[in-house]
């Protein structure tokens, strides 16, 4: 017998008076996620004589059975589960990734549900929680808003765009059921920027005679940067008389 459909037994012929017990068993059969009644039906079959040669049979039955049409219904419950797990991409702009740089994500449904969290190594691969499915219900398009939550690393700031993933499940009608992404599977990358502060530093020139006390002489002095890229003095020459000191520009350096 299908889902849904009535199947008929062969016809039972009485030819005496009397109850007469039977039992309906379905089954254990092998299709994957249905559970099946296995629990025998009793039904009762009570026949009589009315005594001018007819017998009447009363059919009588235990839960589930319709006495109007003799059918003994037997229920049968079909489950199927599934689950799917999101994979994303972090990007470290300005320094490498480190294994202290741990960016932690959530995973919302359309109704702002927690459905999973994620967590970046130190490779820059993203690994979320499951997202399990429990039933046939999950079937249909599900939609996911995936943030990034606030990170306490310095110099780092979050990726404050939040991104939409599209999971489609469906039932493989053996108790399974496949949920694949549908749509944005490639906007899962997010990318942080790494940025120092500035630090200053004035360096000065103090001018010393030996031999002769001249205050009113005058010295140049140049400062110049050996390393390429070095930011430059602004004076990066100043004039400085004996026994006193001068202050160059101030050197602002904005990278280690």
């Amino acid at each position: 017998v299908k889902a849904g459909e009535t199947g008929d037994f062969g016809k039972l012929t009485f030819e005496a008076a009397g109850t007469y017990e039977y039992t309906i068993t379905e089954e254990d059969g092998k299709l994957k996620g249905y559970t099946y009644d296995t629990e025998p039906k009793t039904v009762t079959i009570t026949v009589t004589d009315d005594g001018e040669g007819n017998l009447t049979a009363k059919v009588e039955g235990g839960e589930g059975f319709d006495a109007d049409t003799n059918t003994q219904t037997i229920t049968n419950t079909y489950e199927a589960k599934g689950e799917i797990t999101l994979e994303g991409i972090k990007i470290l702009e300005g320094r490498e990734l480190t294994s202290s740089d741990v960016f932690n994500f959530t995973v919302k449904d359309e109704n702002s549900v927690t459905v999973a969290t994620g967590a970046s190594d130190k490779n820059g691969a993203i690994t979320f929680t499951k997202i399990e499915y429990p039933d046939v219900d999950s079937v249909g398009d599900h939609t996911y808003t995936i943030t990034e939550n606030s990170t306490a690393i310095p110099g780092v700031s979050i990726d404050g765009d939040a991104k939409t993933v599209i999971v489609t499940v469906t039932d493989n009608g053996d108790g399974t059921l496949k949920a694949e992404i549908k749509s944005g599977s490639d906007d899962i990358t997010f990318i942080n920027t790494y940025e120092t502060g500035s630090t200053d530093v004035t360096l000065h020139a103090a001018k010393a005679v030996e031999g002769k006390d001249d205050s009113t002489a005058e010295f140049t002095f140049t400062l110049a940067a050996v390393t390429t890229g070095a930011p430059a003095a602004d004076p990066a020459e100043i004039t400085v008389k004996a026994g006193e000191t001068g202050d160059f520009g101030k050197l602002t350096f904005e990278a280690a």
